[in-house]
């Protein structure tokens, strides 16, 4: 796969060409090697409560699932060992994990239990137990990798950990989620979440209350935290709710909007009373879907209906996330324009997109 690393004469250097965003090859490429290979947001820990509770998720071209066994979280590549075919959709609770194809059946160990006609296969066909994948449960939330070898967790999560550990995921409320495709390729969505530059002025009206000018962003690793504090003697930013308490342990240092990337594709904000999740998960070279899910403080059901009322969560003075998806989309479409060349970035304001692109050069190169 050929990368653009360096700048041609008198040019800007995108570091990745115009066919990462547009090539088919490109996005196969991706899901091969990045996606397959990376840790991966599959949800929250609550979700699998129970021993059984169990969820399925893609990483890149593989299906995984998760399970709650006696000892912990389980992940498994979601494929029968027999004929390929997937096990389990969507999230459910099962005590045994049964292929529909020919009802080869597995425990929430991975290891096979039984099969139809069992004589007909040869003695070792027993020893085909699922195929191990990996996961964490860190701070409520639960992440997955297929690649048996990739580098563990805490490595990967790095630095960033002790900007998002502040946020008791566990101890939070989900009150709202829900799932958006946006047609537009998953970097450029990437990108704009990270462009401090656009703050101020696609998001003139819908994110009032923040100072744009005094925004400060920082590198983990691949990843990237950034933080915009409120305007001074300004109320509460447009992105939090009057009705709804301040999450505790939080000090009046996260007044403002905490923001946050997890390279590739997890991503979110979170503010004084709100710990919002985007999961990016690439569709096609011109699709990806988001995933959004906001968690709040424990609060009584008159706070949240009033919370609700205001729509503070997303269109409350304006839709964030419709403004954002307006605008990658008309990149998209305007991308595959013959000649269509990219200009210089926002020196401080755009250096996090170059960062990402270089990150992404590197594990395709």
């Amino acid at each position: 796969m050929e990368v653009q690393t360096t700048p041609a004469p008198g040019e800007t250097a995108p570091v990745l060409p115009r066919a990462a965003y547009l090539d088919p090859a490109w996005f196969e490429a991706e899901q091969a090697l990045l996606f397959a290979r990376s840790w991966l947001f599959a949800g929250l820990a609550r979700e699998l409560a129970a021993d059984g509770d169990y969820l399925t998720v893609e990483a890149g071209p593989t299906p995984l699932l998760v399970v709650r066994t006696g000892d912990g979280l389980r992940a498994f590549r979601n494929i029968c060992r027999h004929r390929g075919a997937r096990l389990l959709e969507g999230r459910g609770n099962a005590k045994v994990i049964t292929c529909p194809y020919h009802r080869w059946c597995y425990g929430r160990d991975g290891r096979l239990r039984g099969m139809p006609d069992a004589n007909r296969f040869p003695a070792w066909t027993r020893e085909l137990g699922l195929v191990e994948a990996r996961v964490a449960n860190w701070n409520g939330m639960l992440f997955v990798n297929a690649d048996e070898g990739a580098e563990p967790f805490e490595a990967w999560l790095g630095s960033a950990a002790g900007t998002l550990w502040r946020w008791p995921v566990e101890a939070l409320v989900e009150v709202q989620r829900d799932a958006k495709d946006v047609g537009a390729n998953w970097k450029l969505f990437v990108e704009n979440h990270i462009d401090g530059y656009h703050l101020a002025h696609l998001h003139r009206d819908s994110l009032r209350g923040l100072d744009h000018a005094r925004q400060s962003w920082r590198s983990a690793g691949r990843h990237w935290l950034f933080f915009e504090p409120p305007l001074d003697a300004a109320g509460p930013p447009a992105v939090e709710s009057r009705w709804l308490p301040r999450i505790a342990g939080l000090d009046a240092g996260h007044a403002g909007s905490t923001v946050w990337h997890l390279f590739p594709a997890f991503a979110g904000a979170a503010g004084a009373t709100y710990f919002a999740v985007l999961n990016i998960v690439p569709l096609a070279p011109d699709r990806t879907r988001i995933e959004r899910r906001v968690l709040t403080a424990q609060a009584s059901a008159g706070r949240l209906i009033a919370a609700a009322a205001e729509e503070w969560w997303g269109r409350r003075r304006g839709d964030v996330f419709a403004e954002d998806s307006r605008a990658v989309e008309a990149v998209q479409r305007a991308m595959r324009a013959p000649g269509w060349r990219e200009g210089p970035l926002a020196d401080g304001f755009e250096t996090a997109i170059r960062r990402f692109r270089e990150a992404v050069a590197k594990d395709l190169a």
